[in-house]
């Protein structure tokens, strides 16, 4: 059974992958139609960035996040991972400004979300790994 952020992964490789390939099995029309209606729909969606990461235990990562709706509120930012809960799997503020655990959780992999405030069913997420400290003291 996969972990949740394993799932995660494969559901972004797998967006990625229809991206690349937007006309497979569709007319050129069908394709235009798709896209022009997901434009549509997702104005109020957040657009993280990064999309992926990677961060020290104890370190910190600045992610942002823009809304391209008109009346943009900003983003609700949280953080979740399947080997964690709570400040174990660390914590990020208003501003998306993430502080990796103290601690590795197991599997050292949380999920960074930005929901618009206008609608928070529309968000975006990043992956970030968690690593251990390479230095020693």
């Amino acid at each position: 059974m996969l972990t949740n952020a394993e799932q995660l992964l494969a559901h972004q490789k797998f967006e990625d992958s229809r991206k690349a390939q937007p006309s497979a099995g569709r007319s050129r029309n069908e394709t235009a139609r798709t896209n022009v209606s997901r434009a549509a729909q997702s104005r109020s969606m957040p657009r993280i960035s990064p999309s992926f990461a990677e961060v020290v235990i104890g370190m910190k990562q600045q992610f942002s996040a823009t809304v391209e709706a008109p009346g943009d509120k900003g983003v609700i930012w949280r953080v979740f991972g399947a080997g964690c809960k709570g400040a174990a799997c660390g914590t990020i503020s208003p501003a998306g400004l993430y502080t990796a655990p103290l601690s590795l959780p197991s599997p050292p992999v949380v999920t960074v979300t930005a929901a618009s405030a206008a609608d928070p069913s529309e968000t975006d997420f990043c992956l970030v790994t968690i690593v251990p400290s390479t230095s020693s003291h």
